[in-house]
């Protein structure tokens, strides 16, 4: 579109950019109508022109807009282009809970050149050479910081430039985003992170403009990117033993074949590869890394540093161990000791199982409240696993939800997202649960296993009731009532399913480990000192309650008696965690010390299956 008196809108004309364009246009010939709501200050600054329009625009007038489309057409007769100019930069991030910032951004940088657009929508079908031009920003094409708000806005007048030039194409009509970075103008005067003669000047995207609105028909341009910096700096990294560079931002698989490089996958009959789906779907895009890590090169970002190996045939071994607890840490430090980066699948927040959980950091309870007796090795275990930590692939709050020959599928319970980690041995440390023997009103809100009520104490400092019972047999049940009893717990009785003749069965064929008995004893006569009932070979235990836990009744010596709480501890001893043995079909045989089927392995806790 040539000058030649051509009719141009622009909107936010009395300053900065808007301003540049106006006089720009002037310079080039163009009739050019100026938008803006102080209409004096902008004919001020552009002056008295034979081919200059001023009128006034809100950006949150409907009605203001109207106007002006109505009296440029009224003056001169139609409209060749717009150049949606007028926008807003104010702050509003995704936890701001008052929108009205979000609620102004989408009114002026949105619902205006909208607006705009559809009231000259049908002049620029009659010109047959109709120019939109849409001023967004880079923040349309990509989100650097917390300001989602204003991207969100320049993300949708983005959208809108699109479906202007599918809409108008067949009738000559072209649109164009114009996405600057920083320019020099009042709305970055605060912006301190680039030097303010360094940004963009205005007059340069005025001649952008200009620019555009010459081109003929077939050379239309749908973006329009200017910067004044080199964004996304270049990351050194490592390819197959030569020193290359990928962008930042770009995934691990566009840096490599950017560089050349297709993959090679033993797994796929030693063939070329370079990605397939480029969704993490596939598993075609494997690559080893130096420190042990095998990756999805289309789901990893790339960093400085790596050091990447494409081919097969050098992969170490890949190892996975499933549990933090004592065993899963040891399993660990003996792995890294041979130097192999074994990964940790861990669904708790930090290290230590069940037994050594560590409470949550607003918790500030002390190691013998918590552990008791255990409280050293607890703190031996912690500080043996954080001397672990750069060594290994941690990934904590991570659930293995399905186990296969080779592979393991995984949840992120923090971010709640899915993913596969493939295995070429597998350590299985997922240690033990609660065994639970229904009983009348076990289901009743307020009754929890033991196990769960240890780890509300540990990592919550909270209790499960005001009142709590405890059933069950297991020195779990004596344990758990003495954590509750120093954590200062109102305890209505220990109530164990186990005869004191059974127990002193027990009691002599742990003779060959003294400290466990001894613990055990300990618990017991704790208990009685702090006035703790305690009674031994109850039968026929009930919960009580209607809608929820309001006592216990059973039967001990005879006679049938109840006692009031509002919780109840539950656990009858524990079994092994053998659910992901199961997934993987491994075979299983019966342990009559455990009570329980559990995966067959040999003296070193090998099981017939390979890895």
């Amino acid at each position: 579109m040539t000058p030649d008196a051509r009719i141009v809108l622009v909107s936010g004309a009395s300053r900065g950019i808007g301003l540049s364009v106006a006089e720009t246009l002037l310079a080039e010939g163009y009739r050019v109508s100026a938008g803006a709501r102080d209409t004096a200050a902008t004919q001020s600054r552009l002056g008295e022109h034979p081919r200059l329009l001023v009128c006034r625009y809100d950006a949150q007038d409907p009605d203001s807009q109207r106007a002006w489309v109505e009296r440029t057409v009224a003056t001169w007769g139609g409209i060749d282009a717009l150049v949606n100019n007028a926008g807003i930069a104010e702050p509003f991030a995704i936890e701001d809970e008052d929108e009205a910032v979000l609620d102004r951004l989408f009114a002026v940088n949105v619902k205006a050149p909208l607006r705009l657009t559809r009231l000259c929508l049908p002049h620029l079908r009659a010109s047959g050479r109709g120019r939109v031009i849409n001023v967004s920003s880079l923040s349309g094409k990509r989100v650097k910081n917390d300001n989602v708000g204003y991207a969100m806005s320049k993300f949708a007048l983005m959208a809108l430039t699109h479906g202007t030039r599918r809409l108008g194409w067949d009738d000559g009509l072209r649109a164009t985003a114009l996405c600057p970075s920083f320019v020099r103008t009042d709305l970055t005067a605060e912006v301190t992170k680039i030097d303010r003669e360094a940004m963009i000047d205005p007059e340069d995207l005025g001649r952008s403009v200009a620019y555009l609105l010459a081109l003929p028909n077939s050379a239309s341009v749908a973006e329009l990117l200017v910067n004044c910096r080199l964004e996304g700096p270049r990351l050194r990294f490592r390819l197959d033993g030569r020193a290359v560079e990928g962008a930042a931002g770009d995934s691990l698989l566009t840096a490599i074949l950017l560089n050349g490089r297709v993959l090679r996958r033993a797994e796929f009959g030693g063939g070329h590869r370079a990605g397939f789906c480029l969704m993490g779907a596939c598993q075609d895009c494997y690559v080893q890394l130096d420190d042990g890590r095998r990756l999805r090169a289309c789901q990893t970002p790339l960093e400085a540093g790596m050091s990447v190996r494409t081919t097969a045939g050098t992969h170490a071994p890949r190892i996975v161990i499933v549990g933090a607890g004592p065993a899963g840490v040891r399993a660990a430090e003996r792995l890294v000791a041979a130097g192999l980066r074994p990964s940790v699948i861990d669904e708790g927040q930090a290290a230590g199982g069940q037994i050594y959980k560590q409470p949550a950091p607003h918790h500030a309870a002390d190691g013998a409240t918590l552990y008791g007796s255990e409280a050293g090795k607890a703190a031996a275990l912690h500080a043996r696993f954080a001397a672990l930590r750069g060594r290994i692939d941690y990934r904590a709050k991570t659930l293995v939800w399905d186990a296969v020959p080779g592979r393991l599928h995984l949840q992120d319970l923090a971010a709640g997202g899915t993913g596969a980690l493939d295995w070429s041995h597998l350590i299985l440390a997922t240690g033990a649960m609660d065994r639970v023997m229904p009983l009348p009103g076990w289901t009743l809100p307020g009754v929890f296993t033991l196990g769960g009520a240890q780890s509300l104490l540990k990592t919550q400092g909270c209790l499960i009731g005001r009142r709590t019972g405890f059933v069950g047999t297991g020195p779990l049940l004596y344990w758990v009532a003495v954590q509750y009893a120093r954590a200062g717990a109102d305890i209505a009785a220990v109530l164990d399913t186990t005869g004191f003749g059974r127990q002193l069965a027990k009691g002599v064929g742990l003779l060959g480990a003294p400290d466990f008995l001894r613990r055990g004893l300990a618990f017991v006569s704790e208990l009685k000192r702090r006035g703790v009932p305690v009674y031994r070979g109850i039968t026929a235990p009930e919960v009580l309650g209607e809608r929820e836990v309001a006592g216990l009744s059973f039967r001990h010596g005879g006679q049938r008696l109840e006692l009031a709480c509002d919780a109840v501890a539950l656990g009858h001893g524990l079994r092994s965690e053998i659910a992901l043995a199961d997934l993987l079909d491994l075979p299983f045989a019966y342990r009559r010390d455990q009570q329980q089927w559990t995966p067959r392995r040999d003296a070193a806790g090998r099981t017939p299956m390979p890895g």
